[in-house]
């Protein structure tokens, strides 16, 4: 999973897949920069410091991102995502 700057020093659960797998490239033709032909992305309902929201995440590739829907075919855990504290780790 790809995470923005934003994301990358939070913590998050990920409870839902809401919608996708879509092909970013697809779904945003008037992007400015050019996008890789694999880049996939969810929908997600995503619990972040406790709150909940919808975000897209991206994927390298669209098994990636559908493995994200199969998990929550069969299961209500959540996936767990670590932020990065300030020592990397």
């Amino acid at each position: 999973m790809l995470l923005t700057n934003d994301f990358k020093d939070k913590s998050m659960k990920i409870w839902d897949v809401i919608e996708g797998p879509y092909s970013a490239k697809d779904m945003m033709p008037d992007f400015p920069l050019p996008l890789p032909e694999d880049l996939h992305f969810n929908l997600c309902k995503v619990e972040i410091d406790g709150k909940v929201e919808h975000i897209e995440l991206f994927f390298n590739d669209f098994n990636s991102a559908y493995e994200m829907v199969t998990h929550f075919k069969t299961s209500i855990d959540p996936i767990k995502i670590e932020g990065d504290t300030e020592d990397g780790h």
